[in-house]
């Protein structure tokens, strides 16, 4: 009888999903509420805090989004009204920035632009925000989607006079930005409708429910086709956004969930794919209305993470997954925590039911409500968080026993009233005796918070009584208030002896 040391302290892989434990790579984990840190370690995300701007009135929220500045300030419509709050205040007070001559009936388009911010309102027209809403002189015509293409302002997915609706035709302004003659629009591809556009490196990707396609070249005044300049093509055949939950991250990469996908999805700009092993929630794809979206996906910036990032929630279940500092991780939010999205400074704010909802994503240590942290969503009740190390089985069919389980850790002081604590669990696969999966009496480490905003090192290690199998898992639980540097199994294992 041999022992043979198994280590994990690569995290950067993330999370594993559907591959399942004895399929995933190295460096990967499952998790719920767990995150890669910058500092290589995995611990729990910062919980959510209610940041909801004291006057936004109670409505149907048609449109959120944020200036793309440091201390950028967000914009939202509710009802007919737009309004602004500073996102980096908790609570601060909304501004009234008028109106929109009609009600939505659809979601309102927001561009951003530096200096002012573009709305667009299908069935209405399109209007432009500085420090009051203004409509477009002439004929700015009302669509789901806005777009820059070089100089020019795009509209897609839009209604004209009389309220005929031309679902795949864009328009796109005059050279000098802000009108529109009646000639200028092209219609793009078959008759499925625009589902989003989207400024991708030097093009504009035009998605529709069933392709990607792309609009290359300078946007000219010329009518009923587009420019000479220009070409639009159809580049790939795949499920697109069914409506315009998308974006396009500092990556270049159109993030996006297919009709039928509960997944992540993107495209590159010639190739469309979605990571199907990332199902990061159950309920029915797209199953969502004009007023109340599916789900959101919000691209990241790096303001406080390695690179860049996205986020996708889902409003049925208030399931997120999390693309930061290069690993994807799942995570459950509060019920109501979900709706459309904005990023700013390394936050991301979720708006619905009248409330906003902010997700520290990148304080990267437990939350300790300080800033826009919270311990729990909402609450001082840590999120519950637990993380499953992929298996571990003989390459030769020994039979193995786990004996030791060494966990070191950093233990942050969080405010919470609860200890800082973590549960290793060591599942048996394939029991010599018994059929399934064995698990072994839960053991704790639990220790008074301490170590500040910075973390203090701990080592904690435990004697494992464990049955003898095949292989191996190892389950941290109910982790509160700590990060994981590192897991080391020693074990027993019956026969030849064979590095991992």
């Amino acid at each position: 009888m041999a022992s043979q040391v198994i280590r994990y302290d690569d995290w950067g892989a993330g999370e594993y999903g559907a591959l399942g434990g004895r399929r995933a790579p190295v460096g990967s984990w499952a998790g719920n509420n767990v995150m890669l840190y910058r500092n290589g370690s995995v611990g729990p995300r910062a919980g959510l805090r209610n940041t909801t701007p004291a006057g936004l009135p109670a409505g149907t929220i048609w449109g959120f989004a944020s200036r793309p500045v440091p201390g950028g300030d967000g914009v939202i419509v509710v009802g007919s009204g737009v309004y602004t709050f500073d996102l980096g205040t908790p609570g601060a007070a909304v501004t009234s920035l008028g109106n929109l001559s009609q009600a939505p009936t659809a979601p309102v388009a927001i561009l951003p632009v530096p200096g002012a911010v573009y709305l667009s309102s299908v069935g209405d027209r399109t209007y432009k925000v500085t420090g009051g809403v203004a409509a477009l002189p002439g004929t700015a015509y009302g669509g789901r989607h806005l777009a820059i293409h070089g100089t020019r302002l795009v509209i897609g997915h839009l209604t004209e006079s009389g309220g005929a609706p031309f679902l795949r035709r864009i328009r796109w302004s005059d050279a000098a930005a802000e009108t529109f003659s009646a000639a200028n629009f092209a219609e793009a591809g078959d008759p499925w409708h625009i589902s989003g556009l989207h400024t991708q490196r030097d093009a504009l990707t035009i998605t529709k429910q069933n392709q990607f396609m792309v609009l290359t070249g300078s946007l000219a005044d010329l009518g009923g086709t587009v420019g000479l300049d220009a070409t639009i093509r159809r580049v790939a055949r795949h499920d697109g956004p069914l409506r315009s939950e998308a974006a396009v991250g500092a990556d270049e990469l159109l993030w996006f969930q297919g009709l039928f996908d509960r997944c992540p999805g993107f495209y590159t700009g010639s190739k469309a794919d979605r990571l199907a092993h990332l199902e990061y929630t159950t309920s029915t794809p797209n199953d969502g209305s004009d007023a109340a979206p599916s789900h959101a996906v919000v691209a990241l910036d790096k303001a406080g993470s390695a690179e860049a990032g996205v986020a996708f929630v889902a409003q049925p279940d208030a399931r997120a997954a999390l693309l930061h500092n290069g690993a994807w991780s799942f995570h459950t939010l509060a019920a109501g925590a979900a709706g459309r999205g904005a990023a700013s400074d390394g936050r991301l704010h979720l708006a619905s039911g009248g409330q906003v909802w902010t997700w520290d994503y990148a304080f990267d240590r437990p939350g300790d409500g300080s800033g826009a942290t919270s311990q729990g969503d909402g609450t001082a009740v840590p999120v519950p968080a637990s993380l499953t190390l992929p298996e571990w089985w003989a390459p030769s069919g020994e039979v193995v026993q786990v004996r030791t389980v060494v966990l070191e850790l950093d233990s942050y002081s969080t405010g919470a009233v609860a200890t800082n604590h973590v549960d290793v669990v060591v599942d048996c696969l394939g029991p010599y005796q018994g059929e399934g999966t064995l698990a072994a009496t839960a053991q704790s480490f639990d220790r008074v918070q301490g170590g500040g905003s910075a973390g203090s090192p701990h080592r904690a290690t435990f004697g494992i009584d464990g049955q003898r199998g095949g292989g191996f898992r190892i389950r941290l639980e109910n982790i509160r208030g700590c990060a994981i540097r590192a897991v080391t199994v020693v074990a027993d294992v019956e026969g030849a002896w064979t590095r991992a």
